[in-house]
């Protein structure tokens, strides 16, 4: 399915021996940034979605639209400052009052326990990874063990502390009502 819903809402699973570990998952479309239908497509003054759209096509994954709709409310809403670096709180507003809100810049939690927590609390993160510079990847689901991320640049779903994104690391942390 090229840009199923991944995950529909928290599910709760027996582990081994016999210890209950509840999985919190932040319900999204899954996109590539490199998509053709938009990769192309030009971010406010800066460069294109293909080039430079990871964190918009995060916040378009957790708003379930396309990153070409979002784009096209941001370039027409003052979205973008110069460069095309997103405005977070103009993103957020797409869904309008009571819908996804810009909380604050700051870092992933230290543990995947507390990762569930905040996405059991609304929390959505959107964290930096060192796979390119300056390239950003959304945290979807995490249990008390493990936490993951899906990477706009190829769609491939990862686990935190692997070679690129790690606890800890910067982030930009929205908040979601279901």
């Amino acid at each position: 399915m090229k840009n199923g819903l991944l995950a529909i809402a928290a599910v709760a699973f027996a582990a081994t021996a016999g210890v209950t570990v509840r999985a919190e998952v932040v319900p999204i479309m899954a996109y590539s940034q490199r998509d053709p239908a938009w990769a192309g497509d030009r971010m406010g003054n800066g460069g294109t979605i293909g080039q430079q759209g990871c964190m918009m096509t995060c916040v378009a994954m957790v708003l379930r639209v396309t990153p070409k709709t979002l784009n096209h409310f941001l370039n027409t809403n003052g979205g973008y400052a110069p460069g095309g670096l997103l405005n977070h709180p103009v993103a957020a507003a797409y869904d309008g009052p009571g819908g996804l809100q810009y909380a604050m810049h700051g870092p992933l939690p230290l543990n995947a326990l507390a990762v569930s927590r905040g996405i059991g609390r609304g929390a959505v993160y959107i964290v930096q990874s060192s796979r390119f510079a300056q390239h950003w990847v959304l945290v979807f689901q995490a249990s008390n063990t493990q936490a993951f991320y899906l990477d706009p640049w190829d769609r491939t779903v990862r686990p935190v502390g692997d070679a690129w994104v790690h606890y800890g690391n910067p982030a930009r942390i929205y908040s979601v009502r279901y």
